[in-house]
C-alpha cells in the first residue's frame, strides 16, 4: 500500500514538471527574444531592406532625394515618388478707385482787376458785382495722379454763362512766353438752373507731374445772378 502510494506521488510530480515545461516553451513562443533592427531609420527594417535590395545603412538609397519608403523604385533615381503640381490661384486684378479733391468757393480768389465780390461764408457761396469777373484758385493734387473729370456746381439765374478752367504751367519756363495749358473745362448751360453742374473735357486722363507743372483752377463769372458753389476733380491715385 505504501509503495503505491509514493508510486502515485511521483506520478503527479513528473506530470506537474512536463506542465510547466510546456507552458515555458509556449510563452517563449508568444513573445520574441528580440526585435528586427531599423539601422537607418527610415521606416523599413533591415529585413525588409534586404527583400528589396537597399541599403540599410542609408535611407536614400538611390539618392534621389526620397527616403526608400516613400520612392516608387529606390534602386533607380530617374524614377523618383510621383509629385502634385498645385495650379497657384491667380490673384483678381484690382480695379483702379476713383478719389476726388474739393476745392471750396473760399479757396478762390478776385483777379487783380476785380473791384469788388462777395463771398458767404455761411453759405459757402460765391459771385461777382461791380464788374469782377475772373477768380483764381490752387489746386494740389498727388504725383501720378490720372485726372478722370472735372465737376463745376452753381446756382444760375442768369442767361449768362459762367466758365471754369483746369489749367497748368510748367515751373521751368518762362511764363510769360510760354503761357499755361488747360487740362480740363466745365461751363454753365446758358440757360437759369438751380444746384446743376457740367462737364466739358479738354485734355481728360491728363497724369499730374508735379515735378514738372503747377496747377490751378481759373473760374469766370459773368453776372452776379449766377453763385459758385464748389468744384471737385476726379482722379486716380498713382496711375
Amino acid at each position: 500500500m505504501k509503495e503505491k502510494t509514493i508510486a502515485a506521488l511521483i506520478a503527479i510530480v513528473v506530470i506537474a514538471m512536463v506542465i510547466m515545461f510546456l507552458g515555458c516553451i509556449e510563452d517563449k513562443e508568444l513573445v520574441p527574444s528580440t526585435s528586427i533592427p531599423d539601422s537607418d531609420g527610415d521606416g523599413w527594417n533591415d529585413e525588409q531592406e534586404e527583400i528589396a535590395g537597399t541599403d540599410p545603412y542609408n535611407k536614400d538609397t538611390d539618392d534621389d532625394g526620397y527616403w526608400d519608403p516613400k520612392d516608387e523604385n529606390p534602386l533607380d533615381s530617374n524614377i523618383p515618388l510621383k509629385q502634385t503640381t498645385l495650379t497657384p490661384i491667380p490673384t483678381p486684378a484690382s480695379t483702379p478707385t476713383n478719389v476726388y479733391l474739393s476745392i471750396p468757393t473760399a479757396a478762390f480768389q478776385p483777379d487783380s482787376r476785380c473791384v469788388d465780390y462777395i463771398f458767404s461764408p455761411s453759405e459757402i457761396e460765391l459771385h461777382s458785382v461791380n464788374g469782377c469777373r475772373f477768380f483764381k484758385a490752387p489746386v494740389h493734387l498727388p504725383d501720378g495722379a490720372k485726372i478722370t473729370e472735372m465737376i463745376f456746381y452753381w446756382n444760375d439765374a442768369s442767361d449768362e454763362d459762367a466758365e471754369l478752367w483746369l489749367g497748368r504751367v510748367n515751373i521751368h519756363q518762362n511764363f510769360e512766353t510760354t503761357g499755361y495749358y488747360f487740362v480740363a473745362h466745365c461751363i454753365t448751360s446758358g440757360s437759369s438752373g438751380v444746384e446743376s453742374y457740367s462737364t466739358d473735357s479738354m485734355q481728360m486722363g491728363h497724369v499730374v507731374d508735379n515735378s514738372e507743372n503747377a496747377y490751378f483752377l481759373v473760374l469766370r463769372i459773368d453776372s452776379p445772378d449766377i453763385i459758385v458753389r464748389l468744384v471737385t476733380i476726379q482722379y486716380i491715385p498713382e496711375y
